[in-house]
């Protein structure tokens, strides 16, 4: 299953949110803020911001990006 990082306060991060609940995709959603970034993820984040998808072994950190990944 896919997991978004997320933090509730950020725009960005809102627009994949909405694309996610419209298109009824199943992610597991972890808000950043409660919970520290995995190591592997932290890792392979270039900015260290969010959101970020991470799907299998693919890690997507850009919400355009994210959003065209979800739209295919």
């Amino acid at each position: 299953m896919m997991t978004l990082y997320s933090d509730p306060n950020c725009p960005l991060c809102h627009r994949v949110r909405l694309l996610i609940h419209e298109k009824a995709i199943a992610v597991n959603i972890q808000d950043i803020t409660t919970h520290p970034w995995p190591e592997e993820v932290a890792a392979a984040l270039p900015y260290g911001k969010s959101p970020v998808l991470v799907d299998r072994e693919l890690i997507l950190f850009d919400a355009n990006i994210i959003i065209a990944y979800l739209e295919e």
